[in-house]
């Protein structure tokens, strides 16, 4: 089991830039990576709930080596969303 800590905030006031000054024992996730702002504005949060699934599935995988995780917030939804306690 693992923690997975997101990075809430507007744009461009240093998420990256934080998530990249922590230890390097976090697997760190970049939701820009996943280049969500090219589709609709209507398939974007389906987008970043793909992608971070995916990257938990991935460090899920590597069994007795998998890491608490940093993800900065992209187009995912707020917090208090459900699909949090689905995931």
């Amino acid at each position: 089991m693992f923690n997975i800590t997101i990075l809430y905030g507007s744009s461009c006031i240093g998420k990256s830039s934080t998530m990249e000054t922590m230890k390097d024992s976090f697997l760190k996730l970049e939701m820009d990576d996943c280049e969500y702002w090219l589709l609709p504005e209507k398939e974007r949060e389906n987008k970043c709930i793909t992608f971070l699934i995916d990257a938990i599935k991935s460090n899920s995988s590597s069994s007795s080596s998998s890491k608490d995780m940093v993800v900065t917030c992209g187009y995912l939804p707020l917090p208090n969303d459900q699909i949090y306690r689905k995931i």
